[in-house]
């Protein structure tokens, strides 16, 4: 058995799955009815995308990037890694292997997002609805290509360093990339600081 279909297995018995796949269909249609919608109705359907999207990122950053910290840090200290190692496989492929299974389970949440985003929030002007279409393609691909590789960070840095580091630096890293750059550049044109422009 390689360490792809280990980790499948692993996060299959876990069950935690069903969980996150719940959340990421139950919250967005339950959620907005906890805003006074009754006065627009109208505003529902952007509020469904908007959750929709909002807990795909929650999902991603607080257990996908958990679970890949924790999968490479029990692949190092458990010496499931030299016990690969040891049957040919090498760091890389190990890391490569985690990682794939994580993002595996990570596309089923992905791809409901977008599914949900179409089937209760599409528009009804044909030109809208095919621009509806493309932006939530855009922004499935926008999210894999931000948290698949802060994954793999995770994965490398858990192997190396233990889970807490492999979480908190891509957890920081996309918190920054997220929410701190906007109001980096928010305080760089309140101040003239060469710092902060730096950074």
């Amino acid at each position: 058995m390689d360490l792809f279909r280990l980790t499948v297995a692993t996060l299959l018995a876990r069950k935690v799955w069903v969980i996150v796949l719940l959340a990421v269909i139950a919250l967005p249609i339950i959620l907005p009815y906890f805003t006074p919608y009754e006065a627009n109705l109208k505003l529902l359907e952007p509020a469904r995308a908007q959750t929709a999207w909002s807990v795909t990122w929650i999902i991603g950053v607080l257990w996908t990037l958990s679970q890949a910290a924790r999968f490479g840090d029990s692949n190092s200290r458990t010496g499931l890694g030299a016990y690969f190692r040891s049957q040919g496989c090498g760091p890389l492929k190990q890391i490569f292997g985690i990682w794939a299974a994580i993002m595996l389970f990570l596309l089923p949440v992905v791809a409901g997002a977008v599914i949900l985003c179409l089937a209760m929030a599409m528009p009804s002007n044909a030109q809208e609805a095919s621009m509806w279409v493309t932006t939530n393609l855009q922004f499935a691909v926008l999210f894999l290509l931000t948290i698949g590789p802060l994954a793999l960070l995770g994965v490398g840095l858990g192997s190396r360093f233990g889970a807490l580091v492999g979480y908190v630096v891509p957890t920081t890293l996309c918190l920054y990339g997220l929410y701190g750059v906007g109001y980096l550049g928010m305080t760089i044109k309140m101040r003239d600081n060469p710092v902060l422009e730096w950074a």
